[in-house]
């Protein structure tokens, strides 16, 4: 497991190195969650990903599931699940 403070920051990890699922806010420093997946995407990964928002009102982006907070350890453990799974 790797952490990332931004956006930027995740991008440049995953370079580095590959990752089966990434969880992301929606609302992270330095850009948006859905602005971080259309970059991971447009690089040609097919890395999971699994975007977390506060916003009920968040439409969907190429990511694989989009949980609204507060998420439960139960349903993100599902929704990991499904999605490895998919």
């Amino acid at each position: 497991m790797r952490e990332a403070a931004s956006g930027a920051e995740a991008l440049t990890a995953l370079q580095q190195r590959a990752a089966q699922l990434i969880l992301v806010d929606r609302n992270m420093p330095g850009m948006t969650g859905a602005d971080f997946v259309a970059r991971v995407r447009e690089g040609g990964s097919s890395v999971r990903i699994i975007v977390v928002t506060g916003d009920a009102r968040a439409e969907g982006s190429e990511a694989d599931a989009l949980l609204l907070k507060p998420v439960s350890p139960r349903e993100l453990l599902m929704t990991i699940e499904r999605v490895l799974v998919s």
